[in-house]
């Protein structure tokens, strides 16, 4: 499951480089499916992010907020030193 998020977020970093936002969303919630299923909130603040920067690259400041807070939250229930 990790290899397939991984690919997932290789694919979502090319869609934004494109400016495909749909194909980036895509990836973020497929990623999101995932972490749910898993219970990964490392990869679900990986993909709250991905859902952000989709969100802020169509202008969707609020939704960005929402996202980006979110991501900040569950990497920082990891309680990682770096």
């Amino acid at each position: 499951p990790k290899l397939s998020a991984e690919l997932l977020f290789g694919a979502a970093r090319m869609a934004r480089a494109a400016g495909d936002n749909a194909a980036q969303v895509r990836a973020g919630e497929q990623v999101l499916g995932m972490a749910s299923r898993l219970q990964n909130s490392q990869l679900a603040g990986m993909a709250h992010e991905v859902l952000g920067l989709a969100a802020l690259d169509r202008g969707d400041d609020a939704v960005a907020t929402s996202e980006l807070d979110t991501a900040y939250r569950s990497f920082r229930s990891l309680a990682l030193k770096r």
